[in-house]
């Protein structure tokens, strides 16, 4: 019985990652479809995964828009609470197929496999 377990990714499973990304799956849902471990698809989305759009905030801050401090945000403020998106930072670690997309005013990410598979390339 072969396995591909200790094998490289090829441009099918960089797809299937995408795929399972823009579905919503998780890290370990998408490991197990391709029959790798969940660290190395974590591994693979957060080294291609692309900066779509950068926060134009100072900082990522959850309070910002009901600021105290007229808005000048340094972390050593007693209100500031850093941003923490469960899909963004855990998993998928993408924001692609997000439904809070356009509504989300935060660093947002995305991964594509032909731009993974070129970058794996170089």
């Amino acid at each position: 019985m072969a396995t591909n377990k200790n094998k490289h990714l090829t441009l099918e499973d960089r797809a299937i990652i995408q795929k399972g990304i823009i579905n919503g799956a998780t890290k370990t849902a998408i490991a197990m479809t391709l029959n790798k471990d969940k660290s190395t698809i974590g591994k693979e989305i957060r080294l291609h995964r692309i900066l779509k759009h950068r926060c134009r905030l100072p900082l990522e801050c959850v309070n910002y828009p009901k600021c105290r401090h007229s808005r000048k945000c340094t972390k050593e403020c007693p209100d500031y609470k850093a941003f923490i998106c469960k899909r963004r930072d855990r998993t998928p670690l993408a924001c692609s197929g997000c439904d809070h997309y356009s509504r989300c005013r935060f660093d947002k990410y995305f991964y594509d496999a032909i731009d993974a598979e070129l970058a794996y390339r170089q």
